[in-house]
């Protein structure tokens, strides 16, 4: 049992004996870390706020009557925006995919001075310039070094880790074109650039998706500004103040694109789907109206008698219900007829807002969110891309779901119609027992009067949609435009020269143990 215990002194004594080996592997590895805290760049921490509005409906606020009679039904109804919804939109791959075009990220300019390095935005003696495309088809990502002294450049393109030589230019007078395996770049002079400074720029470039990989949450954090209100918070730590604005700007700008664009396509769809719906309803209330006319003069009448007047009413009153389960039905048609229809597969579903279920709208309205990518998606990729195959795959799939939801809610239609039917019949069987020509002629006026009273909802429809589609209203109103802290943040530095400090006193002890035992296995 005694040779099972650990002697400590015999370690303790080994490090004693070879103390001087941990203290040089201390001053290595604390030098190390102390050197990466000085050449490493200072972070800037940018913060901005942007409070998420519901979409405001001018037209919907003239309507009357109508729309108060759809709302009851649950037809017409109108959402507020979704926290969860836009700070998918903001985290989208595709929106920063853009902010990196528009700022060109997609090459980052650091200048060298010895172990110094100083990041360069705007300010950059030289400018990487290449087509846009090439930025979105570059798999890999490269540097190049452009030495500038005496009026000349020494141009050098490396690639990995052992910095393989690409590209070269010696002696090159700007502006000069660098042929590397992945294109063409321009290399050209800017306002900064002097003949007379010697100064070595590192130009890093990558593809854009690259670039976005970059911008992870430890770089950019997008987030609610807290869990009871409708703002959301962009943060971002950069090494340049200027940029983590640029940054912060861009992203909430590229949002309220993004948002007003898509109010602006359902609004086109809604309004085209509306315009046919009154040409045809016009026509039908054009021939109602002569109808009456030829009724009266055959039937010698001027005014319907007051018991049939209020016959009408009362009849009226229930054919209004009726007239809501109508509107709901056309819709449901409506969609159902587009989303079976093989050359509108891939259009948007007008009115999508008018379902009176959450599920199904919800699944209209993720079909539509899908079909927009999808136009988006097609608009730039090319033929045979993987990504738009997946993408439609998930379109046909959502498709489906979308056709059985609506037919769910044509069944439950249905019950509802049959009720307010049996109803309406018993204000019919009464008026049946007028004279025929009352009757024909209430049947002949009601039916005008529903026509009409369709006919001017749809018109305030059609409105409604022309004012989203002209409306200039931000979703996003930014009431913090981004702003950066006074100091560079500290935290990462301190966190590196702890680990380090730690890191360099195990390993001394260790070594200072490992070479101590050693040297006294081998004397003894």
């Amino acid at each position: 049992m005694e040779n099972d215990k650990i002697d400590l002194r015999k370690y303790i004594n080994a490090v004693k004996r070879k103390w001087y080996w941990g203290v040089a592997v201390f001053v290595l590895v604390m030098g190390m870390a102390i050197t990466y805290c000085v050449v490493k760049m200072p972070q800037y921490m940018s913060y901005s706020m942007m409070l998420i509005e519901a979409d405001s409906d001018d037209g919907a606020k003239s309507m009357g009557g109508m729309l108060g009679l759809m709302k009851s039904f649950s037809i017409g109804g109108f959402g507020s925006a979704s926290i969860d919804n836009e700070l998918l939109i903001l985290q989208s791959h595709a929106v920063k995919k853009e902010m990196i075009n528009r700022l060109g990220l997609n090459r980052v300019y650091v200048e060298r001075n010895g172990l110094q390095k100083t990041l360069l935005y705007k300010n950059s003696p030289v400018l990487l310039e290449a087509p846009s495309e090439l930025f979105d088809t570059l798999q890999y990502g490269f540097k190049v070094r452009v030495k500038l002294k005496k009026g000349v450049a020494d141009i050098k393109a490396t690639k990995g880790l052992l910095g393989t030589v690409i590209a070269s230019k010696q002696g090159a007078t700007l502006p000069c074109t660098l042929n590397t395996p992945y294109g063409d770049f321009q290399v050209l002079k800017t306002s900064e650039y002097n003949a007379e400074d010697e100064r070595t720029i590192d130009v890093v470039v990558q593809g854009n998706d690259m670039a976005v990989d970059g911008f992870g949450k430890k770089v950019l954090e997008i987030a609610y500004a807290n869990k009871k209100s409708d703002g959301i918070v962009l943060e971002i730590l950069d090494p340049s103040k200027e940029r983590g604005r640029d940054i912060l700007n861009t992203l909430m700008s590229l949002y309220n694109e993004r948002r007003r664009d898509r109010r602006n396509e359902r609004a086109i769809a809604d309004a085209q789907f509306l315009e046919e719906r009154i040409a045809s309803l016009g026509a039908e209330l054009a021939e109602s109206e002569k109808e009456i006319e030829k009724f009266k003069k055959d039937a010698n009448i001027i005014s319907v008698e007051p018991e049939a007047t209020l016959l009408f009413t009362q009849d009226v009153e229930t054919d209004n219900m009726l007239l809501a389960l109508q509107v709901e039905e056309m819709t449901l048609n409506s969609m159902l007829e587009q989303l079976n229809d093989p050359q509108k597969r891939y259009s948007l579903i007008p009115m999508s807002e008018s379902l009176g279920d959450a599920n199904a709208a919800a699944v209209i309205e993720n079909y539509n969110d899908l079909l927009l990518s999808r136009m988006a998606m097609k608009s730039s990729a090319k033929e045979g891309n993987i990504a738009l195959k997946q993408l439609t795959e998930q379109i046909d799939a959502v498709r489906e779901s979308a056709i059985e939801n609506v037919k769910r809610l044509q069944n439950q239609w249905e019950i509802k119609y049959n009720r307010f039917k049996k109803e309406s019949g018993k204000y019919k069987n009464r008026i049946g027992s007028l004279p025929q020509y009352e009757r024909e002629l209430v049947d002949l006026t009601r039916d005008r009067e529903l026509k009409n009273t369709l006919y001017m909802f749809l018109l305030e429809k059609r409105e409604s949609a022309l004012l989203k589609q002209n409306n200039s209203q931000e979703l996003g109103f930014v009431f913090e435009p981004a702003y950066s802290a006074i100091k560079s943040s500290k935290t990462k530095l301190y966190l590196i020269l702890g680990l380090g400090f730690a890191a360099a006193v195990v390993s001394g002890i260790v070594l200072s143990m490992i070479i101590g035992l050693r040297k006294k296995s081998d004397t003894n």
